[in-house]
């Protein structure tokens, strides 16, 4: 891997970018306590601000790190912050990560996940060196299904009972992007 850690990304519509701390309020704002989202994620819709803010600092603080990859995505119209995307496991023996994202349901629908995730996958294959890219989520969630699947991530299993959101225990659908696969486009 050519640790490089979060470096500032840009698609037609997005910059992908380091959090700062200022960001805290609108992260919380924008989808951290946006219970439109938080029907497939793993954590609870945030009670106030204080709860974002002490993550958000938890990323600032990893980005000392060359192997921490973690994103806040703003639209490169307005800067307006939008959501994130980051790494949200490893195995460095395989060069491989797994990725989550998640964007604000105002967002939602108009390709700019799909925007987020496809530069993300192509960054951490081509220029971070990895080797695999992989994403699980909710059997039940048809939005993450058809994102992942536009960016060219291929089906690799169910596993059932084996991911717990908010809406309890869940089958967890398996995808994944090679670098070859890349390489075959």
């Amino acid at each position: 891997m050519n640790a490089r850690g979060t470096v500032t990304l840009e698609t037609d519509r997005l910059v992908l970018r380091r959090f700062v701390v200022s960001d805290a309020d609108a992260a919380y704002a924008n989808w951290c306590s946006d219970t439109g989202i938080s029907r497939f994620l793993s954590w609870p819709p945030h009670a106030d601000v204080a709860v974002t803010r002490r993550i958000v600092d938890g990323w600032v603080s990893g980005y000392a790190r060359d192997d921490f990859f973690q994103w806040a995505i703003a639209t490169r119209d307005h800067g307006e912050l939008i959501g994130s995307i980051g790494v949200v496991g490893s195995d460095d023996d395989i060069a491989a990560v797994e990725i989550g994202y998640c964007i604000g349901s105002r967002w939602w629908g108009n390709g700019l996940a799909t925007e987020a995730v496809g530069r993300v996958a192509q960054y951490l294959l081509t220029e971070a060196g990895l080797n695999r890219v992989s994403a699980r989520y909710d059997e039940a969630n048809g939005a993450s299904a058809r994102v992942l699947e536009k960016c060219g991530f291929r089906f690799e299993g169910v596993q059932r009972a084996s991911l717990r959101n908010n809406s309890g225990i869940r089958d967890a659908v398996t995808v994944a992007l090679l670098a070859s696969d890349l390489v075959a486009q």
